[in-house]
């Protein structure tokens, strides 16, 4: 919802390393890496900091703010991050927004969204969400993907749930840049939560 201001360019590594998976001309190793995560696996560090710093160079080349979605999943991340934040001059302008769900929501979320083969385009669950086939964008297939299956989604909650985010939230508690929006409710409601955060409103 963020990616529709002009001004923003929304950055989700995971779409970074499924664009890797369709490239046919990306390297060979890097694609094997990215392979993992279709079995709830981490891609390793080097490889995320390639990818997504690449992508944050780009946008801020434009004259946009990247907007950054399930991009740091240790605390080595964190610091890799605020190394790279600091050597671009923005770490005094990053702001950390943690969206707050049980991992029993997030797994009936991830389990039960649907995404587009054709566009991409993602919609999250609902019981009228669940039973479209066709895409309100394009008119593509909707389809759940082969890492939101219910055993690929538990090993990811069991390795990136809360447990383990604590970790990265209180090391960036540190530098007094973090907002929690209760992500329980609906998607309007946490949307404009999170744009007064932003000055959006």
């Amino acid at each position: 919802m963020l990616a529709e201001n002009p001004n923003y360019v929304p950055i989700s590594t995971g779409q970074l390393f499924r664009n890797i998976d369709a490239d046919e001309f990306a390297d060979p190793s890097e694609k094997e890496l990215v392979h993992r995560i279709k079995k709830g696996q981490m891609v390793p560090d080097y490889l995320v900091y390639k990818i997504a710093f690449h992508a944050i160079e780009q946008a801020l080349s434009a004259g946009k703010i990247p907007v950054l979605d399930g991009a740091i999943r240790s605390v080595d991340q964190a610091k890799g991050y605020e190394k790279f934040f600091e050597e671009k001059g923005i770490a005094d302008k990053v702001a950390v927004v943690e969206i707050a769900i049980t991992d029993e929501l997030s797994f009936k979320r991830l389990a039960t969204r649907k995404v587009c083969a054709n566009c991409g385009y993602i919609i999250p669950y609902s019981p009228e969400n669940f039973k479209k086939e066709l895409c309100d964008q394009c008119g593509g297939k909707m389809t759940v993907r082969n890492d939101d299956h219910p055993e690929i989604v538990q090993k990811r909650i069991d390795t990136q749930g809360n447990k383990f985010l604590q970790a990265i939230v209180e090391y960036y508690k540190e530098f007094g840049h973090v907002f929690v929006v209760d992500g329980s409710r609906s998607i309007p409601e946490v949307d404009a939560d999170v744009r007064k955060i932003l000055g959006l409103t």
